[in-house]
Parts: structure tokens; sequence; C-alpha cells
């Protein structure tokens, strides 16, 4: 079993879990008061991208989605309905692969770590809501897909596979923000 059927099992057993909504509700105010603490900083540091990341969060935890953190730097949105979530991660460094694909245009870009939905059309919308704000931000979508149905998924989204780049032999692939 590939990691992303593992981790969609386990959104799928995390939604339907009866405390599921009480988690989010509580991890959405905890994401938020950090986001909230960090901003002050990163304006004073004039971390533009960061605050526009960080505001765009908060947005969206104000509208549609929940959040709950993810590993040490990625978040989580879960849609309000719970009917799909995806995995975004500020990018404050990327690799030099990454680096020598995109020729020094771009410094940092937003990670898509995981993509999941129990509904048909979910996970295409949720796409999207990252490809506008990566417009938004002019920074670079990059992700890591594992199997060819996968990288075929991507490229309907203008996502261009770059080959087995990955640390486990994932495919590295990126979307830049003007495509």
């Amino acid at each position: 079993m590939i990691k992303a059927d593992i981790e969609h099992d386990a959104f799928i057993k995390f939604i339907s879990s009866p405390e599921c909504n009480h988690e989010l509700i509580r991890s959405t105010k905890i994401v938020r008061n950090l986001l909230n603490k960090n901003l002050p900083e990163l304006k004073k540091a004039k971390a533009i991208k960061q605050v526009l990341y960080i505001n765009w969060m908060l947005k969206m935890s104000d509208m549609k989605f929940f959040l709950k953190p993810y590993g040490q730097d990625a978040i989580s949105l879960f849609d309000i309905n719970l009917n799909s979530m995806i995995v975004i991660r500020y990018c404050y460094t990327i690799t030099n692969e990454t680096k020598n694909i995109l020729k020094g245009l771009y410094k940092n870009a937003i990670e898509i770590v995981s993509l999941h939905s129990n509904k048909k059309k979910e996970g295409t919308r949720l796409i999207k809501e990252a490809i506008t704000f990566s417009r938004d931000i002019n920074l670079p979508l990059v992700l890591y897909a594992e199997t060819d149905d996968l990288v075929k998924y991507y490229e309907q989204f203008k996502f261009v596979n770059h080959g087995k780049l990955g640390d486990d032999n994932e495919y590295l692939m990126i979307r830049l923000p003007k495509s």
C-alpha cells in the first residue's frame, strides 16, 4: 500500500469518528492563535509572502475550512462539510532540484503535502483554491506524486512532472503561479 492510500484511510477514519467535529473546532482555535501570534514578528521582518500565507489561512478558517496541524510545519485544511482535506506547507527552503528547475526565479514555494476527498470533485475544488492562492502571492506550487495515475491527475491542473526526484522516488511536480 502506498503512502497516499494509507493517509486516505486515516482521513476517512478521522472524519467518520464521533469526536471529529469537536477535535477540528479545538484545533482550529489553537492553530489560529498560533498564526495570529506569529503575524506581528513577520510583519516587522517584512516577510510579505509569509504574512500573505498566514492571512490566507486565517481567511480560509473564517469561511470554509477547519485547521489542524500536520507534522511540524504543515497545516491541514478540512472543508467544513468534511468532504475533503488538503495539507499545505509554506516552504522557507526548497530542495536543490527544485531550485534548479525554478532557475532562481523563486526562493520559496507552497507545497501540497497531501490531498484527500470522500466526494467526487472535492479534491478538484481544493486544488483550484491552492492554485488561486499561488497566483495571488506569486509563489509556485510543488508536490510529490507517488503513482502515474496521480501524475496524470495533477497534470490536468498544469503541474509539470520533473521526474522521480523525491526522497522515496516520487515524482516532483511543479506548477508556476502564472500557468
